[in-house]
């Protein structure tokens, strides 16, 4: 990685009073002291010190071997002048350099994914937003994941005890966090079945879709569901704590009324009041 970041630089000459002869880039070959053999520069009467502007103006007669290689009549610039020696950036046409430009220029480019725009909504906050993205991936360490790579021996979902967990388990096979997620469903009026996680990303992104006041709380919400899940899991694995299932659907419930009162006055539509009423918001938001 780094002899390729060297290689997008070059020194461009200017008096060339700041650029080594042998160890800068500056030459369209690149350091010219990769490209000989310590007896071959030492032929060449050209100290290793020596600058491209010391090199103009010394009275050196480069050895055959050098001047065969390097090609003097095109890769040198003709000349030095008194303007200062640029370091540039090679890949850009202005030879400009910034960080972006530079990412974009090194890293490996996918076609975006169809659940890119609902993970990364505006609207799901950012840490249910990077736990959706985990699960979409299939990195979340579940337990199934674990006994995969045979991280632990055994275990069983820390909600139901039958079976060890799993992205389609948790989310949302298991009998206990299907029931929160058919209550989410019957609060945002939408119809529920369960299907594997990716069938329900590519569900949720058709009927979630839009931006009313209930098409964001309903995206909201998801995310929230789901990183509820995951707390109460890793809680009742790690810390002891036993699961509590009206214990989650208050915090879902708490975290939604959260969110739409930081939304600002909602439109007063049927719409609208539905939602209200059945995540118990304040009419408030109305006002």
């Amino acid at each position: 990685m780094r002899a390729v970041a060297q290689s997008m630089f070059r020194w461009k000459i200017g008096n060339g009073r700041s650029v080594s002869f042998w160890f800068d880039c500056w030459h369209s070959r690149g350091p010219l002291y990769l490209l000989f053999s310590n007896a071959e520069i030492y032929q060449s009467r050209i100290p290793r010190e020596a600058t491209v502007r010391s090199f103009y103006e010394g009275s050196w007669q480069p050895s055959n071997t050098l001047a065969t290689i390097m090609g003097w009549s095109d890769p040198l610039p003709p000349t030095v002048d008194n303007s200062m020696d640029n370091f540039v950036w090679t890949p850009h046409p202005a030879e400009s350099f910034s960080v972006s430009l530079a990412w974009n220029h090194i890293r490996r480019k996918w076609h975006p994914t169809p659940w890119h725009s609902f993970v990364w909504d505006r609207h799901i906050a950012p840490r249910h937003a990077f736990l959706l993205w985990l699960i979409t991936l299939n990195r979340l360490p579940t337990q199934v994941f674990l006994l995969q790579n045979r991280r632990i021996d055994d275990a069983l979902c820390a909600f139901c005890g039958t079976t060890p967990d799993s992205i389609n388990h948790l989310f949302f096979g298991c009998a206990s966090t299907c029931r929160l997620a058919s209550l989410w469903a019957t609060n945002c009026r939408l119809p529920w079945r369960n299907r594997p996680w990716q069938e329900h990303i590519l569900w949720a992104m058709k009927v979630c879709g839009g931006s009313s006041f209930a098409h964001r709380i309903t995206r909201f919400s998801f995310g929230a569901l789901c990183h509820i899940i995951w707390i109460e899991r890793n809680n009742a694995i790690f810390r002891n704590k036993s699961v509590f299932i009206p214990g989650m659907r208050k915090h879902l419930f708490k975290a939604v009324k959260d969110k739409a009162i930081s939304m600002g006055t909602v439109e007063d539509t049927y719409r609208n009041r539905i939602v209200q009423r059945k995540w118990d918001l304040p009419p408030s938001i109305f006002d």
